[in-house]
């Protein structure tokens, strides 16, 4: 990963992904709704070109936001995340 958002994860969240010990991908409740946090930059001038043509970069975005998602279980999400992310 060429550039990525250094975040400080909150306390209550649920680390999904990391690179070198840095959050990478959280997910925490907020209010009645649930926060994500995706720290890659995934614009062309700070993500590699490996990074954005890789096949299953879109379908790996999809479940990131909907994580964000109350109406999106969780587990459901994630597992499509990791599932695409191969």
């Amino acid at each position: 990963m060429l550039f990525y958002n250094k975040v400080i994860t909150k306390p209550n969240a649920e680390v999904l992904l990391e690179h070198d010990g840095d959050t990478i991908l959280a997910v925490w409740d907020y209010g009645k709704g649930r926060a994500v946090a995706f720290a890659p930059d995934i614009a062309p001038h700070g993500a590699t070109d490996a990074f954005l043509e890789w096949e299953y970069f879109g379908a790996a975005l999809v479940p990131a936001v909907e994580l964000g998602c109350r109406a999106a279980p969780l587990d459901a999400a994630v597992t499509r995340l990791l599932w695409r992310s191969r």
